[in-house]
């Protein structure tokens, strides 16, 4: 036995305990289905009603209006809150003034935002990105302010003692030191974003995966229910997977 096959080992239990994992959990599910077949509905159940939307263009094209739209929002939340969160972390007064703000959108629940976007921003595309902009960006806000700051306080001295201007310390040493932050809150964000697009068209039915499910909810077709919930999942660990790697591929070069 070679060391490769003592290293990979490990890796292949746990992949083989995932399987397992995931076999049990389909099979009970399939057993209470029987049972409940029109309320918890069944496995296979469901994977006809994927086929079923995928070959009438329903599924492809709501996921596609909802992945259009996670793009858009995801997209503008990463410049915008890492750009916001390295001013608030580099500028005590910048900090002072805007993290009450940014922990009071972060903490208030999106619902209680829905009416007065619906004022600014209609029920169409717009209020959707602008939801999961909104979203997406107060994630990414408060870990990068919180690596920018741990990095001054880190090294900030180290610095001012070895006469080192500020702006090339702020870009030398503070935004390296602050990446694995600024990943995590974009990786967190991410998740955000796609549940506030999920719920924004599920609250105001523009088209997408939400207005499926809003439509799935409304005939109570569980089977339906769960097709749309299992392409949301899909969608989600597509996104946060592509994410962690990322993040693991910068804390690599890093390390």
């Amino acid at each position: 036995m070679t060391i490769a096959h003592i290293v990979r080992r490990p890796d292949r239990r746990r992949f083989l305990l995932g399987c397992i994992g995931i076999f049990c959990s389909l099979g009970a599910w399939q057993a209470a289905g029987s049972v409940w077949p029109t309320t918890i509905s069944r496995p296979t159940r469901v994977v006809r009603e994927l086929v079923s939307l995928g070959r009438s263009g329903d599924l492809l094209g709501m996921l596609g209006s909802s992945l259009l739209s996670l793009l858009i929002g995801a997209g503008a939340a990463v410049v915008l809150g890492i750009v916001i969160g390295l001013l608030a972390g580099r500028y005590r007064s910048v900090r002072t003034v805007l993290m009450p703000y940014v922990t009071c959108i972060y903490s208030v629940p999106f619902v209680a935002f829905v009416p007065l976007f619906v004022v600014w921003f209609g029920i169409g595309r717009t209020f959707v990105v602008v939801s999961a902009t909104v979203a997406g960006t107060v994630v990414i806000i408060i870990p990068t302010t919180a690596g920018v700051v741990a990095a001054s306080a880190k090294y900030g001295e180290l610095g001012r003692s070895l006469c080192i201007p500020q702006l090339r310390l702020f870009w030398s040493v503070f935004l390296p030191a602050a990446v694995p932050y600024v990943l995590t809150g974009v990786r967190l964000a991410v998740e955000r974003c796609l549940i506030t697009v999920i719920v924004a068209e599920f609250l105001v039915g523009f088209n997408g995966l939400g207005l499926l499910l809003s439509d799935a909810r409304s005939s109570l077709n569980a089977d339906e229910v769960f097709a749309v919930a299992v392409a949301t999942a899909v969608l989600g660990i597509t996104f946060t997977s592509a994410s962690t790697y990322v993040e693991h591929r910068f804390e690599g070069r890093l390390g």
